[in-house]
């Protein structure tokens, strides 16, 4: 087999696939053509749809095939088929007949095998974009330019991790995922009826957090599950170059509108607000209470026993909720009660809310 494909590159180069317009290619990694890709989808050609398109006098050329698509990673795609280019310097090659169609990189000046991609006519991984190349007079049609811009149906998992995650979804995931813990404790309603905009509801809770000039970025309802009721508005907002998610929903009539604003990129290397991330992230399962003490504040107003909440006194705008493996008195009809060597089972994670006091 490599025999073969020695002779198809022999041949290539004779009839002048290979020629003075070849480049030395430099490599891209993987989040490179993951960011760059405007389509990225899982898919083949359809067999007979390969046509080669001649660019001015014919010293160049790229390659049109209709893509049949199983499955979009990235960008929009309201049809399962579309027609992409194979640009200049890539060249799909086959011996005839039942033959595989395989990608060879010919416009490298380093030439060489083995081809960059496996048999077109099954699943790739496909990175497609525009490219205007004024030079070899190429389209600017949607298609791979470079080795790296089709890859093998094994190197998704990799892939997808360069992907671009949607901050909204990740905290309802999150918070999906807690048990509710989430939930637990008091809030600052904001007084207005349930008909208000979301824009009105979004502006004084984040007064009340003295954030004034910020930019909304994206609003819309969302649904956490094991809540009840399970719908909320998320706003994500930008304030500088931070972003913060306000969580709100009506809570009822005399109640007003529940609220909570989240960090949702609060990193450990964030100044002051890291530092209030890793004393948080110290709290661990089977930290007692009394451990957990030493490093947070009781929040105040109303609190339970197995459910707490606790802030940084060093940042006492951000919260977290823990909850406790308590024990229960059965000579006082097993009455719930706390004590210093309770230890934690729950934390959730982090959160901005003015500090409650008695």
């Amino acid at each position: 087999m490599t025999f073969c494909r020695t002779l198809i590159i022999a041949a290539l180069l004779l009839a002048g696939v290979a020629t003075s317009q070849a480049w030395l290619r430099r490599s891209f990694t993987d989040a490179e053509i993951v960011s760059r890709a405007e389509l990225m989808v899982i898919g083949h050609i359809k067999d007979g749809s390969l046509v080669r398109i001649a660019h001015g006098n014919g010293s160049s050329w790229e390659h049109h095939v209709e893509l049949v698509i199983d499955e979009v990673l990235k960008g929009q795609c309201l049809s399962n088929s579309m027609i992409v280019s194979i640009h200049y310097g890539l060249d799909p090659i086959t011996n005839g007949g039942a033959a595989a169609v395989e990608l060879w990189d010919t416009g490298n000046s380093v030439l060489g095998g083995p081809p960059v991609s496996g048999d077109l006519r099954a699943n790739q991984i496909w990175l497609l974009r525009q490219v205007k190349n004024a030079v070899n007079e190429d389209t600017d049609w949607i298609g791979i330019y470079d080795p790296e811009d089709i890859q093998p149906l094994s190197q998704k998992a990799e892939l997808v991790k360069y992907l671009p995650t949607d901050p909204i979804d990740d905290l309802v995931a999150k918070l999906s995922a807690d048990g509710g813990l989430w939930k637990n404790g008091s809030f600052q309603p904001v007084q207005l009826p349930e008909t208000a905009p979301s824009g009105q509801l979004v502006q004084q809770i984040l007064a009340m957090h003295q954030i004034k000039n910020y930019t909304l970025l994206n609003l819309r309802t969302v649904h956490i599950r094991g809540s009840v009721p399970d719908a909320y508005t998320a706003a994500l907002i930008r304030t500088g170059p931070s972003e913060n998610i306000v969580l709100f929903n009506f809570a009822g009539t005399g109640l007003g509108w529940w609220n909570r604003v989240y960090d949702p990129v609060l990193s450990p290397d964030a100044g002051p607000a890291g530092n209030l991330l890793k004393n948080f992230n110290s709290i661990t399962n089977g930290m007692t209470r009394a451990e957990v003490e030493k490093r947070l504040k009781m929040d105040g107003g109303m609190q339970g026993v197995p459910l707490v909440r606790y802030f940084d006194p060093q940042c006492p705008g951000y919260k977290i909720n823990i909850e406790f493996d308590i024990q229960h008195n059965a000579a006082d009809q097993n009455r719930a009660f706390g004590s210093s060597d309770d230890k934690v089972i729950r934390v959730s994670i982090p959160y901005h809310e003015p500090p409650c006091y008695d």
